[in-house]
C-alpha cells in the first residue's frame, strides 16, 4: 500500500472513532477477523484506545453483555458478521438457535450493547442490507455506513 493510500484509510478509521460520541463517553469497538487485519495495518492499538475506546472485542468470540455502553462495529460485509450483529441486538436471524415451536432461542429483545454504530469495510450487498432491515435491530442502530477500505 502506498503512503497516501494508507494515510487516507487511517483517517477514515479515525473519523469513525471520533464521530461516535456516546453520552457515557466510552465505547466498545467490535471487529471481525478481516476488519481487524485492516485496522492493524493503519492504526496502532494505542491510537485506537486514545479515542475513548474501553476495549476491542472480536465479534467471533463469546462476548459478555454490556448494555450500559455503545458499540462501534468495524465489519466485513459477510453473512456471518451480519448474523452475529443481528444476534447481538436480539433480532431474528437464521444463525440463532431455535427453541420450542421454532421460535428464536437466545436473548430476544435483549441487546448486548446500548446501541450500535456500524461501519462496513466495503459495500454491503443488498441481500445483507435487507437481512439487517428485516431483523428488527435498526431501532438499536445509530449509524450504518460503508467505508470502502
Amino acid at each position: 500500500m502506498t503512503a497516501n493510500f494508507v494515510e487516507s484509510k487511517r483517517q477514515e478509521f479515525i473519523n469513525a472513532l471520533v464521530g461516535v460520541r456516546p453520552r457515557e463517553r466510552f465505547k466498545v469497538v467490535v471487529v471481525d477477523v478481516r476488519s481487524l487485519k485492516l485496522l492493524n495495518r493503519v492504526l496502532k492499538l494505542s491510537e485506537i484506545l486514545e479515542h475513548d475506546v474501553a476495549r476491542i472485542e472480536k465479534i467471533e468470540n463469546n462476548r459478555k453483555d454490556d448494555p450500559s455502553i455503545e458499540a462501534l462495529y468495524f465489519l466485513t460485509p459477510s453473512k456471518q458478521s451480519v448474523d452475529t450483529l443481528i444476534a447481538d441486538f436480539g433480532g431474528a436471524s437464521s444463525a440463532q438457535p431455535r427453541g420450542p415451536g421454532g421460535q428464536p432461542g437466545g436473548r430476544p429483545n435483549r441487546p448486548k450493547y446500548r446501541a450500535a454504530h456500524v461501519f462496513f469495510t466495503s459495500e454491503l450487498p443488498d441481500q445483507l442490507l435487507a437481512r439487517v432491515k428485516k431483523s428488527g435491530i435498526t431501532q438499536h442502530m445509530k449509524a450504518l455506513k460503508e467505508l470502502c477500505i
